[in-house]
């Protein structure tokens, strides 16, 4: 990470694995983060729909700016203000049987 980062001396913090199941998402949300330097996430559901739900929206002035697919053995790193826009995730279709899971978390 230091390496494609150019960041000197960061080490991981704040690690979770998150799962998402049939009906799950996260709501519109702004969330402010301090101290940190950079945040990942690591998609690890192999044979993932995006038909399935369960895409990142990402927003700048309350219109969808880009998308984030949640696909398998992918690894998202963003600077702290790339973060810091409003995002939501999409909800997941009540028939899925399969959960979601993203290993994220923050270099400080």
């Amino acid at each position: 990470i230091n390496y494609i980062s150019n960041f000197k001396y960061i080490s991981a913090e704040k690690i979770c694995c998150k799962r998402f199941s049939a009906g799950n998402f996260i709501s519109f949300n702004n969330e402010i983060y301090q101290n940190n330097v950079l945040y990942f996430e690591y998609n690890l559901t192999k044979n993932w729909s995006v038909n399935w739900g369960g895409i990142k929206l990402i927003f700048n002035n309350n219109i969808v700016e880009y998308t984030e697919l949640p696909l398998y053995n992918t690894l998202i790193l963003k600077g702290i203000k790339e973060l810091s826009k409003n995002n939501s995730v999409t909800p997941i279709a009540e028939t899925v049987k399969n959960n979601q899971y993203i290993l994220s978390g923050f270099f400080e």
